[in-house]
């Protein structure tokens, strides 16, 4: 299985500009390299950590004529792994 591991900010959301829409270059690009490499997504972006940012990703996705199910997974949340390394007394 090829898997993509996608985030959003500065990959489908430029950096610059200010807004907050997504690239449609970006998101048919990454359409092309789905369709082209039957791969599947895990989507390691903080936003799969809020609801909202979840959901418009997903919008987004459709409005691109993404499959949605292409979307296999997510990265785990470890914010909690990582506080308790650095205080580690």
């Amino acid at each position: 299985m090829n898997i993509i591991f996608l985030d959003v900010d500065g990959v489908l959301l430029p950096l610059s500009g200010g807004s907050f829409n997504m690239s449609k270059s970006c998101l048919s690009n990454l359409k092309e390299i789905l369709d082209e490499t039957d791969a599947k997504i895990i989507f390691s972006s903080s936003w799969r950590t809020c609801k909202n940012d979840t959901a418009l990703f997903f919008h987004e996705l459709r409005q691109a004529d993404i499959d949605v199910d292409l979307v296999h997974d997510t990265t785990p949340d470890l914010i909690h792994l990582s506080s308790e390394f650095w205080n580690d007394d």
